[in-house]
């Protein structure tokens, strides 16, 4: 899984030259934020049935958030936010299966890890709250999967009876879009839906919390051969597709921004 770093100035560049062009720069401000991004809480639980017991365990894969962001004011307390934003998503499962009449039981580990870029477009509305400034936003997330893979590990230990046993290991890592007659990878663009709150904390810095709800998946191609026909069908497995991000943002141009209001006063 690669990914050129190398050309993240040039697309950022793409997010703030049409702001120089639509908005006058002394009404608006360009802010940069860095923060952390995971797709889910950690869950499990435990099931016994059909004469075994399934213990299963999933974490996030939490990654650094890296954005440029820029504000567009409509009115006095309406606003439009657009930028660019770069992170990491993904997943890791455990899956412990234990069969007590045998003792046997099997081990199973995945992980999925994607690159993305997301270009946020947010509405919103400011109000005053004390010394503090809430931003109160909805809007939408559009999803550039840039590269992605996924990797799983496999033991199991049968017991065939007291002190014989046999052991299953295998390992596998595949590119998430690589396709073929029996898969097909996930879309490489998708849209989330946004709802957030920033406040200002100091002049240059803001906090902003947010929740990104999306969805995706691959399909995977099942076939069964019987003795005078062929069978097939298809299943869906989502992937992580949805966003928990927290970050602080400084803002650049600050002191202009004031400056303007000044002048008109």
């Amino acid at each position: 899984m690669k990914f050129n770093f190398c050309s993240f100035p040039a697309i950022i560049l793409l997010v703030l030259i049409p702001s120089q062009i639509v908005i006058p720069q002394s009404k608006s401000t360009v802010g940069i934020e860095l923060g952390i991004a995971f797709s889910q809480f950690k869950t499990g639980n435990d099931i016994s049935q059909y004469g075994e017991t399934v213990t299963t365990t999933i974490k996030p894969v939490i990654s650094p958030l890296i954005s440029v962001s820029k504000d567009w004011p409509l009115a006095k307390h309406l606003k439009i936010i657009t930028g660019l934003q770069y992170q990491m998503t993904g997943k890791r499962s455990y899956v412990y299966t234990y069969y007590p009449f045998s003792a046997s039981y099997s081990r199973e580990w995945e992980t999925i890890k994607m690159h993305k870029l997301c270009l946020p477009v947010s509405l919103g509305y400011e109000f005053k709250i004390g010394n503090f400034q809430p931003f109160l936003y909805l809007g939408l997330r559009p999803n550039i999967l840039l590269a992605g893979s996924t990797y799983s590990k496999f033991h199991e230990i049968v017991i065939l009876s007291p002190g014989d046993q046999n052991s299953i290991d295998y390992n596998e890592e595949q590119n998430l879009f690589n396709k073929n007659e029996y898969y097909i990878p996930p879309k490489r663009i998708f849209i989330q839906y946004s709802i957030g709150l920033s406040t200002s904390i100091s002049r240059h810095f803001k906090i902003n919390i947010n929740y990104n709800r999306g969805y995706n998946y691959y399909t995977s191609i099942f076939v069964e051969h019987g003795n005078y026909s062929t069978y097939s069908w298809r299943e869906k497995f989502s992937i992580p597709s949805s966003d928990y991000v927290i970050s602080i943002k400084y803002i650049l141009n600050t002191n202009k921004v004031a400056q303007n209001k000044d002048d008109k006063k």
